[in-house]
């Protein structure tokens, strides 16, 4: 479970390989791409920096205003892997894993529109948090095509 913007989501765990500090993402040359944002450097090999923030249609949104301890820690690299391939990308805040049952998965509200809701299975709750389940092959699949 990690925030993005002012929004809180969640992929699978399996997919997630591991959690790092943030570190400088260089631009690539040549590229203008919202979604592809440069290149990064994770236990010294390069990896590709994705937004998935532009993917769902998500504003930047400044630091957590109340740090209350839940969180593993703000601004921070999640490294995900899927079908072989690798993908790197920021979050705001890492909250950290969550178990859930499918009947706990809620349907996604009317309200949510656009790429979000096209990319979001459902919405579970987390304590206090409403958190959108991503359905990864739906954004892995764009973060490819933004290659």
């Amino acid at each position: 479970v990690f925030r993005t913007g002012g929004e809180w989501f969640a992929l699978p765990g399996k997919l997630i390989q591991e959690v790092v500090d943030m570190g400088v993402i260089h631009s690539l040359p040549h590229r203008n791409s919202n979604i592809l944002r440069g290149v990064v450097n994770v236990r010294g090999k390069l990896e590709l920096c994705f937004s998935i923030g532009a993917v769902l249609g998500i504003e930047r949104h400044g630091k957590a205003e109340k740090e209350d301890g839940r969180y593993i820690s703000p601004e921070r690299l999640v490294v995900a892997s899927r079908g072989g391939e690798r993908f790197v990308f920021p979050v705001s805040q890492v909250y950290g894993s969550f178990r859930y049952a499918e009947g706990m998965l809620q349907q996604v509200p009317v309200t949510v529109s656009g790429s979000r809701a096209a990319f979001t299975r459902g919405i579970l709750c987390v304590e206090d948090l409403d958190v959108g389940l991503l359905n990864d092959r739906l954004l892995f699949e764009a973060l490819m095509r933004s290659m």
